[in-house]
C-alpha cells in the first residue's frame, strides 16, 4: 500500500503492549506517521488556511525538509505549533488507532484476570504521545528519563475526603474507574453506597498516623479529595487553626507517601491564601510533584450558580502549571444562567434568596447565575429592607409573588 492510497478511517495494530517511546519500536507500521498526518490534515479538509496559520511561519522557515540539520532546529517550534492546534481545535478530533492490550501480573508473564483490552487512540492523543520524545531528541538526549507509557485500562482513582461522592462522580462520567472512597461522616456513606457500586470506607483520616498501607494496596493512579473547607471559608470562622485544616496536611501526606501519578485537590478559593496550603505545597513539591493551581467559576463550567472553587493538580515529576491550558480551553465565555439552564420551567423572574447579613442583596433575577446555595432557607421577613443591589424592587417582587406565582 502507497501512502497517497491511504483512506482516512479507524485502523489496528498488530503489535500490542508496545512501549512507543522506545526508538526501535518506531516504524514497526510503516506507514503510521503519514496516516496519523492525513488523518489531522484531514480534520481541516474545508479550512486549510486555518491549517496553514499554524503551521506556516515555522515550516515556511524550512527549505530542505531531508536534511535533518534544516529540520533539527525547530522542531520545539513544530511540536508547540501542533500543540496550540490540538488545544484549539480538540473538538474535532476522531479514533485513529484501535490498539489491543494484554494485562499481566506486574512484570510477570501471568495473565492478568480480565486481561484484554482494546484502546482506541484520537488522532490528537496519538499526536501528543510522542511531543515530550520528540523534544527530548531534539536536545540530543539519548535516553528518555520518564518513559510514556500507554495505558492498557482506564486510570484508577481512590477518592479520600469523598463526601457524598461529587468528585467521583465527575470522574466516573469520565471515563475513570473509582476504586475506593474514604469518608467519615455516616450520612455521607450512606448517600455515597446508594449511588455506587465500588466500596467506601468509613475511615476517621485524621488518624492515619503514619499508615499508608490501606491506600497503597489499592494501587490508584489518581488521588482525589476535598478535604474540610470550613476553616478557610469566607462562610466560617477563617481560623485555620482549629484543627480540620490540618486534613488538607494529611491529603498531602497520603498522596506524597503512595506515590500517585496524579492528585486532584478541591477546595475554597481562601485556601490558597492559607498557611496550610503553603506547608501542602512544600510537602507536595518536595516528594516531586509539578502543581498547577486554577481557581475555576462553576457559572463558566456549565452549573448555572456563581460558586468559585481552587483546584491543585498535581502529576509526579510534571511541571508546574502544566495543565492550565487545559482547564481554561473549554470555559465559557459568559456566566450560565438559570435560565440558560431551566428555561422558564419555574415559572418566576425574581426570587429571593435569605443573606447570611443584611449587607448583602437578596432578591436576584433567573437571567443571572444563583448565588451559592445554602442548606436553609427562610421567607422574605416584614422587616426586610430594599438593598441597592437587589435586581427587582422589593414590592414589584412581592406583588409578582402573589400574581404570578404558580400555586
Amino acid at each position: 500500500m502507497q501512502p497517497e492510497n491511504l483512506q482516512v478511517g479507524l485502523f489496528g495494530l498488530n503489535h500490542s503492549n508496545r512501549d512507543f517511546s522506545q526508538r526501535e519500536s518506531w516504524g514497526k507500521n510503516q506507514y503510521t506517521i503519514v496516516y496519523l498526518a492525513v488523518s489531522i490534515a484531514h480534520e481541516f479538509e474545508n479550512s486549510r488556511d486555518k491549517l496553514l496559520n499554524y503551521l506556516q511561519p515555522v515550516c515556511s522557515q524550512i527549505e530542505d525538509w531531508s536534511s535533518i540539520r534544516q529540520v533539527l532546529p525547530f522542531i520545539s517550534q513544530i511540536v508547540d505549533s501542533l500543540d496550540t492546534l490540538i488545544i484549539e481545535n480538540i473538538a474535532i478530533q476522531s479514533p485513529l488507532v484501535m490498539q489491543p492490550i494484554w494485562k499481566t501480573v506486574g512484570k510477570t508473564s501471568k495473565l492478568y484476570q480480565n486481561c484484554l483490552d482494546i484502546f482506541v487512540w484520537s488522532n490528537f492523543g496519538f499526536t501528543r504521545l510522542f511531543f515530550d520524545i520528540t523534544k527530548r531528541l531534539a536536545k540530543s538526549e539519548e535516553t528518555i528519563q520518564r518513559p510514556m507509557r500507554l495505558k492498557s485500562s482506564p486510570l484508577k482513582v481512590i477518592d479520600v475526603f469523598s463526601g457524598c461522592g461529587g468528585l467521583s462522580l465527575g470522574f466516573q462520567n469520565s471515563g475513570f474507574e473509582i476504586v475506593a472512597a474514604f469518608e467519615n461522616w455516616k450520612s455521607a456513606i450512606n448517600v455515597y453506597q446508594q449511588n455506587f457500586d465500588h466500596p467506601i470506607f468509613e475511615y476517621d483520616l485524621s488518624q492515619v498516623n503514619n499508615n499508608y498501607l490501606i491506600f497503597k494496596e489499592l494501587l490508584p493512579d489518581v488521588i482525589i479529595g476535598g478535604p474540610p473547607c470550613q476553616d478557610f471559608s469566607s462562610a466560617g470562622k477563617r481560623n485555620e487553626d482549629l484543627g480540620r485544616g490540618d486534613l488538607s496536611i494529611t491529603f498531602a501526606e497520603i498522596v506524597a507517601n503512595v506515590s500517585s501519578q496524579w492528585f486532584v485537590l478541591e477546595n475554597v478559593e481562601l485556601f490558597r491564601k492559607s498557611h496550610k496550603y503553603q506547608e501542602f505545597k512544600q510537602i507536595l513539591k518536595s516528594a516531586g510533584y509539578g502543581l498547577t493551581e486554577k481557581v475555576l467559576d462553576a457559572s463558566l463550567c456549565g452549573v448555572p450558580q456563581k460558586r468559585k472553587r481552587f483546584f491543585c493538580i498535581g502529576e509526579l515529576g510534571g511541571k508546574d502549571d502544566n495543565l492550565k491550558t487545559y482547564l481554561e480551553a473549554n470555559l465559557s465565555r459568559k456566566p450560565t444562567t438559570i435560565r440558560d439552564y431551566l428555561g422558564n420551567s419555574l415559572g418566576l423572574e425574581y426570587y429571593y434568596r435569605h443573606p447570611r447579613s443584611y449587607q448583602r442583596r437578596a432578591i436576584f433575577s433567573i437571567d443571572e447565575p444563583s448565588p451559592t446555595i445554602r442548606g436553609v432557607n427562610r421567607p422574605i421577613p416584614k422587616t426586610y429592607q430594599q438593598h441597592p443591589g437587589d435586581v427587582a424592587p422589593l414590592k414589584l417582587w412581592l406583588m409578582y409573588q402573589i400574581f404570578f406565582t404558580p400555586p
